[in-house]
């Protein structure tokens, strides 16, 4: 995706180090060659999905998110995700919570257009409303020099009266 690919970049040129965790790809069962789609929705290539994981070991995605955490230790954890899966990332992270050293953010389309719920989750530490390249470099500055972060724009976190939903920057050009 290409949001965060940005995000990533924008990270990385900061000299922050990133590793994603994509569960898009993960061979999760044996392919059965015969479940080919009659009708193609694509440009038809040379080869086809199932090619292209052929080799890769069959594995849960809990698994593969496990040998994840135990390669790459992270500071913050950042789970994109529209409202569809949300529900998904967050129950991920309930099962590997007892492991998570770190803040969790949850960002994306989810966040954005339903923020109370985004906050819910108790594995939720905060979240981003709208676009997060600045977002994600104040966030990681402020953790890293153990600075307050809950001034940061676009930023959503709970409180104990409820919710804090902060202002939101202007839009990156």
């Amino acid at each position: 995706p290409t949001g965060l690919s940005t995000l990533i970049a924008v990270l990385k040129k900061q000299g922050h180090g990133v590793s994603l965790f994509d569960y898009t790809f993960i061979k999760t069962n044996q392919l059965n060659k015969g479940c080919i789609v009659e009708t193609p929705l694509y440009m038809s290539t040379a080869y086809t999905i199932e090619d292209l994981v052929r080799d890769d070991p069959i594995q849960t995605v809990e698994e593969a998110f496990e040998k994840h955490l135990s390669s790459y230790s992270p500071d913050l954890i950042c789970l994109s995700a529209m409202t569809g899966l949300f529900d998904v990332g967050i129950d991920l992270l309930n099962k590997f919570k007892s492991r998570l050293k770190c803040k969790v953010v949850a960002g994306g389309v989810h966040a954005t257009i339903a923020p109370e719920d985004a906050l819910r989750p108790e594995v939720v530490d905060f979240i981003c409303i709208g676009e997060g390249e600045e977002f994600l470099l104040e966030v990681c500055e402020c953790l890293e020099k153990g600075k307050d972060y809950r001034y940061i724009n676009n930023l959503g976190y709970k409180t104990n009266k409820g919710v804090q939903l902060n202002e939101s920057r202007t839009l990156i050009n």
